[in-house]
C-alpha cells in the first residue's frame, strides 16, 4: 500500500501531485519522507515571485542552498529530488532549469562494518532459532544475494522461480531490472519457506515476505530492528560499540564477492563489471563504493607488490 499523497500549497500544487502520481506508475513508492521534501520545495517556490520558468535557475540554485546545520547527506536528498521534478517539467512541457549533477558531493568518512561468513552464520542462527521464519530468509537473500533491504522486502511471490533458481528483482533504484541466480543451499531454503506458508499455489502478486495482516509488504523499520537485533546477539558491533547497520550485509558481499573471484584466479577489473551488474549498478563507479579491503586482502597485496617490486627494483634495503 502507498503512503497516502500529501496536500501541496503554492501556484503548482498540481503539479507535484502530477509528478508524484507519475512516479508511482513507474513502480517508486514515493513515501512520505520524499514528499515531505516536495512539500517543502514546493513552499519555496510559492515564496519566490513567478517567472516564465516553473523553476528558473535562481529558485533551483536557491533550494539547493544548504540550510543552517544541515547535514550534506540531507542536502543531496533535496538537490536528487529537484533535479528529478525538474526533469519531469520539462517532459510535459514546461520551462524548468535542471541542476548539474554532482552539485554537491557527499564526501562521508563513514566506514562499513564488513561482516565475517561465522559472524554472519551466528546471526541467523540466532533468527532461526527465535525469531519468525522470514526473518531468516530475508538475512539469507541479503548474504547470499547481495540485495538492497528496499528490494527484498518488495520481492513478489511472482518473482522467484524455483525451477530456474533465480530471483527477478523488478524496477529497482535508477528503475533497473536484473535476475539473480540462487545458490543451491539458498534455493532450498526459499522453497522451504514457500512450502511452509503454501506460497507455491497462490497469488503470484501477493508479497514474499508479507506484513503482520499478510496483506502488503514487510515494513523497512521492522525488518531492520529484527535485523540488529540479530546482529547485536551475535555481537557483530562497531569498533566504537555500535550494532551493525543492515546494510553492512550488502558491502560485505562485494567484499567477499571480488575476494573469492580474486582467489579464484580472475582478473579485479574483470570481475568488477560483472560484480556490479549482479548488485544492480549502473557502472563499476557505484560498485568500487561497495569495496574495502580487508585486513587479510590489504596483507596479500602488499606481499604480492613486495614480490613485484623486488622483480622489478632488486633487493633494496
Amino acid at each position: 500500500m502507498h503512503d497516502p499523497i500529501m496536500e501541496f500549497t503554492g501556484p503548482y500544487a498540481s503539479l507535484f501531485v502530477d509528478y508524484v502520481r507519475y512516479k508511482r506508475t513507474l513502480g517508486y513508492s514515493i513515501p512520505k519522507s520524499y514528499q515531505s521534501v516536495l512539500r517543502d520545495i514546493s513552499r519555496m517556490l510559492a515564496g519566490l515571485p513567478q517567472s516564465a520558468s516553473v523553476v528558473d535557475k535562481q529558485a533551483a540554485e536557491l533550494i539547493a542552498t544548504r540550510k543552517d546545520g544541515e547535514s550534506i547527506p540531507n542536502q543531496c536528498k533535496r538537490i536528487a529530488i529537484i533535479r528529478q521534478f525538474c526533469v519531469f517539467l520539462r517532459s510535459e512541457g514546461y520551462n524548468a532549469y535542471i541542476l548539474p549533477h554532482n552539485l554537491v558531493r557527499d564526501e562521508s568518512n563513514f566506514i562499513p562494518r564488513i561482516i565475517s561468513e561465522q559472524e554472519m552464520a551466528r546471526a541467523i542462527k540466532f533468527a532461526d532459532e527465535t525469531m519468525q521464519d522470514w526473518v531468516g530468509l530475508l538475512m539469507r537473500l541479503l548474504w547470499c544475494l547481495g540485495l538492497r533491504m528496499g528490494e527484498a522486502l518488495k520481492l513478489d511471490v511472482s518473482d522467484v522461480d524455483l525451477e530456474a533458481a533465480t530471483i527477478l528483482v523488478k524496477r529497482a533504484k535508477g528503475d533497473r531490472t536484473r535476475l539473480c541466480p540462487m545458490s543451491r543451499s539458498l534455493s532450498w531454503h526459499v522453497a522451504s519457506y514457500m512450502e511452509a506458508h503454501d506460497l507455491g499455489c497462490v497469488d503470484g502478486s501477493l508479497p514474499l515476505i508479507p506484513s503482520a495482516d499478510g496483506n502488503s509488504h514487510r515494513s523497512h523499520t521492522t525488518a531492520a530492528f529484527k535485523i540488529k537485533s540479530a546482529f547485536a546477539a551475535a555481537k557483530i558491533t562497531r569498533p566504537e560499540g555500535t550494532t551493525a547497520r543492515p546494510h553492512d550485509i550488502r558491502h560485505s558481499f562485494a567484499i567477499h564477492s571480488l575476494e573469492k573471484a580474486i582467489a579464484s584466479g580472475m582478473d579485479a577489473f574483470a570481475a568488477l563489471p560483472l560484480l556490479a551488474s549482479f548488485m544492480g549498478h549502473a557502472d563499476i563507479k557505484s560498485t568500487e563504493y561497495y569495496l574495502r579491503l580487508t585486513e587479510e586482502r590489504f596483507q596479500g597485496m602488499v606481499d604480492a607488490q613486495a614480490q613485484c617490486s623486488a622483480i622489478v627494483f632488486g633487493d633494496i634495503s
